[in-house]
């Protein structure tokens, strides 16, 4: 029984701290980001993370993952209004 557990609590463990290095990594590339055309390609490995870690995290906390909501929208949204100004503004040169 103990054996259980303890095997439960490890496996936790190592989800927490995957989980811990996973959101390192996307503070890592969101403040790097220089460029307005870096930000994308920057969000986008972050975004697969973020929802990755809420379906990691969701089954043993699920307060995280509904705190999770908020990021996962925000960053959504910001993509796809940068990538309806990109389609609307092909070809132009702009300097932002």
């Amino acid at each position: 029984m103990y054996a259980t557990e303890l095997a439960e609590i490890r496996k936790n463990n190592k989800t927490v701290s995957n989980a811990k290095l996973s959101m390192e990594q996307v503070q890592i590339r969101l403040n790097t980001v220089s460029e307005l055309g870096d930000v994308v390609v920057t969000l986008s490995p972050c975004m697969s993370l973020i929802k990755g870690l809420n379906t990691s995290l969701g089954g043993m906390m699920p307060e995280v993952a509904e705190s999770m909501q908020g990021p996962i929208k925000y960053v959504r949204r910001y993509c796809n209004r940068y990538n309806s100004y990109q389609r609307r503004n092909k070809g132009r040169i702009h300097n932002i």
